[in-house]
């Protein structure tokens, strides 16, 4: 599938594979397009090709990736920059509309040692959908051990969910071994947990 030049799927393609250009060197080999910004030139090469809006990468250390596709699948890139056919199962329900989705996939800083994966995305609740975030572990092709870590409560429609907040919070919880914010804002509903 060719690039798309419009908005957010162009944003995010273009990042996936700048992403694996930078670790790739089949780069030179792969057919490649030139994209002009105001301030950039970009050279952006298709390295994967089958996936559906791209949220999100993070590579194994047998070098594989996992990327995340904002429908709700996660999926598995060999290191020779071939798509997995099969969805990697034990995925949360997701919500895939407005802003939300499967989001985020990072690994812990110590993955090697305990294989815990963690994922932000848009869950179902009481009242509509929320972001949230969980842990669990990769065996084989299936997601197993799988801790809901984070849930924003109340619950809000799915369009009000926050893809950028819901990625922030993947991020910091994986980075800082001491809690995000024990806050809870009346206004806006927002509770943020103690990171486990």
């Amino acid at each position: 599938m060719p690039f798309m030049l419009r908005g957010m799927n162009f944003t995010k393609s273009a990042i996936l594979v700048v992403a694996l250009c930078t670790s790739a060197a089949p780069c030179a080999a792969a057919e490649s397009k030139v994209v002009q910004s105001e301030k950039h030139v970009f050279r952006l090469v298709t390295l994967v090709e089958g996936l559906t809006h791209p949220w999100s990468l993070a590579f194994l250390p047998d070098g594989r990736m996992l990327v995340t596709e904002r429908p709700g699948r996660l999926r598995v890139v060999s290191k020779d920059f071939r798509l997995d056919p099969k969805p990697v199962e034990g995925v949360p329900q997701v919500a895939a509309v407005g802003q939300g989705g499967l989001f985020d996939v990072v690994l812990h800083p110590k993955y090697a040692e305990n294989g815990w994966i963690y994922l932000s995305y848009a869950g179902p609740g009481a009242g509509g959908w929320s972001t949230e975030l969980m842990r669990a572990k990769l065996d084989g092709h299936r997601l197993v051990q799988p801790q809901v870590l984070f849930r924003l409560e109340p619950n809000r429609e799915p369009a009000s969910t926050s893809a950028a907040a819901s990625c922030s919070i993947a991020r910091a919880m994986c980075i800082s071994r001491s809690a995000i914010a024990a806050s809870r804002n009346a206004r806006s509903g927002w509770m943020i947990m103690r990171a486990r």
